[in-house]
């Protein structure tokens, strides 16, 4: 296939990166674009002994209990969330209706996870000092070791891993394991999560602070003043405010892009783990004069859906042909019409 990738929601929000304007543009009326998929956004904290929800008004649910230490959360791009017991030493994969299986058993202090773009799953094993990998299978091999109590996980969108570890630093790790110090002299990093812009935001759990990165490691502070040993981890919604578990406070603050505070929840039990519950993500690759449409195969409570006019919930209808399976993912392949087409997953 040839073409840019346009990632979930760059076009319909206007988040343009400039391969992405390229194909918006290009085609004049056949505009290609990615709507959100039909169901709303859901945040997931770990408190207590328990996993928590909240819609966009901060109402809490109880979504799953009965841990030792739930810390890290992540979800796969199917939609099913996976929780790191500390204390229990297992990961739990839970499906969104919240029946729970073991995943991953036997390890020494898991604290954060995070999901690489191929579904593999990445475990900061606290007690031994070491990454873990997971296939989607579940089958696990060691990815780093020599650390000091590594915490936050999170990938950049070149699939490079970043690591907050207890030596006060930020590890970097390519795709091919090579290690480098991305940033040092920090007080006990925690959460990490990056923005659509590809800017790294940090926890500084011992000074109270968030930093920021450029990609190219420059540091500044977004927001200081916070209770130290209290900013813990981290997660953006898809309007780019940043969310932060509050540990010893018992809160979930947001932050606008701008930094401006505001409480979103209160009365936790030592919030930990936050994480953005979306839609599975669609792809849309160009390739000659077809639309090359993928989505994951396991999303499998969703239906592709297009439209000229997103704006109006009628007017959203199934795409045909049915999908065919390549390589883990549901692809549809149709010509480009001379009209704009946008296309969604609907639940």
């Amino acid at each position: 296939m040839k073409g840019p990738l346009m990632n979930f929601q760059n076009c319909l929000e206007e988040k343009f990166t400039s391969t992405v304007r390229a194909v918006c543009q290009s085609y004049a009326a056949a505009i290609l674009m990615i709507a959100p998929s039909a169901s709303a956004q859901i945040l997931f904290s770990s408190a207590g002994t328990s996993v928590y929800t909240y819609n966009s008004a901060g109402t809490q649910s109880a979504f799953a209990s009965g841990m030792t230490l739930p810390e890290g959360l992540a979800f796969n791009s199917a939609g099913e969330l996976f929780v790191a017991d500390l204390t229990g030493g297992k990961i739990y994969e839970y499906t969104p209706g919240g029946a729970q299986t073991t995943f991953a058993s036997g390890l020494n202090e898991p604290a954060g996870l995070a999901f690489d773009g191929a579904g593999n799953l990445f475990e900061t094993d606290l007690g031994s000092g070491k990454i873990y990998k997971f296939t989607p299978a579940g089958a696990k091999s060691t990815f780093a070791s020599g650390l000091n109590k590594p915490f936050g996980l999170a990938f950049d969108s070149s699939g490079n891993l970043f690591v907050g570890d207890n030596s006060d630093s930020i590890y970097e790790y390519t795709p091919g394991k090579v290690k480098s110090t991305f940033a040092s002299r920090l007080n006990r990093p925690a959460g990490l999560a990056f923005n659509d812009e590809g800017i790294l935001f940090e926890a500084d759990y011992g000074s109270g602070n968030i930093y920021e990165f450029t990609p190219g490691g420059a540091q500044s502070t977004f927001v200081s003043g916070l209770v130290v040993n209290d900013p813990d981890g981290l997660a953006f919604d898809g309007a780019g405010n940043l969310f932060m578990a509050a540990q010893h406070s018992g809160k979930i603050i947001k932050f606008t892009p701008d930094g401006t505070p505001s409480t979103f929840a209160t009365g936790l039990v030592y919030p930990i783990g936050l994480a953005f519950q979306f839609g599975p993500r669609l792809a849309i690759v160009v390739s000659g004069t077809n639309v090359v449409v993928t989505w994951p195969t396991n999303a499998v409570a969703y239906t592709l859906q297009s439209c000229t006019n997103p704006c109006s919930s009628a007017a959203w209808r199934a795409v045909s042909p049915a999908p065919v399976i390549l390589n883990g993912h549901d692809v549809v392949t149709n010509a480009i019409s001379s009209t704009a087409n946008y296309y969604r997953l609907s639940q």
